[in-house]
């Protein structure tokens, strides 16, 4: 989970901002202070990434941020298409 000053990016904003009713992606995200980082908790991955990497907030620049940082989840894409 993001701690507060953490934004969700990528595929995680995308199933939020749309209320995918999907499984989350295996890998969730994040931009917020700090250096790059991978952190494993739980058995969920969770990629942290300093602001410079923030997208634009639109469906394109969060898409953009997917196919260029994270795995692909064709269940999101899929259901993201469809909405």
């Amino acid at each position: 989970m993001p701690a507060p000053a953490e934004t969700p990016v990528g595929l995680a904003a995308l199933r939020a901002r749309f209320g995918l009713r999907v499984p989350p992606p295996a890998v969730t995200s994040v931009v917020g202070p700090g250096a790059r980082k991978t952190v494993v908790a739980d058995g969920r991955i969770t990629e942290r990434f300093p602001p410079a990497y923030r997208p634009d907030d639109g469906v394109a620049g969060h898409l953009k941020f997917a196919l260029k940082h994270e795995p692909a989840d064709l269940g999101v894409l899929a259901a993201l298409f469809s909405a």
